[in-house]
C-alpha cells in the first residue's frame, strides 16, 4: 500500500481551513484572524494593542481564541498549494479504489 492509503492514517476525517483574502473594499482593514500555518492554527480576536480591545472591559481586552486543524492556510495561499496539501492524497486514494470526499464551503458576511 502507498502513503495515500486512508487506512494507514489514524484519523479518517481531516479538517482544513483557509482564510479568504480581503475583498477590494476591505483592503487596508486590519484582520481579526491570524493564521499560523506551521502549527496549523488560527487565532480569532483583536490583539491587545487594538483600539477595540483598549475600550472594552476597562482596557483589559478579550483574549484571542485559537483553534487547531489538520491544515491552516492563509488567504495568500495559492490554489495549487491548497490542492497539494488537502486534496491530492484523496485523489490518489480514489485511484487506488478507496472512497474519499472533499467538501468545500464558503462562509462570509458579504452582502
Amino acid at each position: 500500500m502507498t502513503n495515500a492509503d486512508p487506512s494507514s492514517s489514524v484519523e479518517g476525517i481531516r479538517v482544513a481551513v483557509r482564510v479568504r483574502p480581503f475583498l477590494p473594499q476591505e483592503l487596508g482593514s486590519s484582520s481579526c484572524v491570524d493564521v499560523n500555518g506551521p502549527a496549523n492554527q488560527i487565532s480569532i480576536g483583536h490583539s491587545d494593542k487594538s483600539s477595540r480591545n483598549l475600550t472594552e472591559n476597562g482596557g483589559r481586552g478579550k483574549p484571542k481564541k485559537s483553534f487547531t486543524f489538520d491544515h491552516a492556510l492563509s488567504g495568500s495561499t495559492p490554489q495549487h498549494a491548497v490542492y497539494d496539501s488537502c486534496v491530492s492524497a484523496l485523489v490518489a486514494s480514489c485511484l487506488e479504489g478507496y472512497n474519499a470526499t472533499a467538501l468545500a464551503c464558503k462562509w462570509s458576511l458579504e452582502h
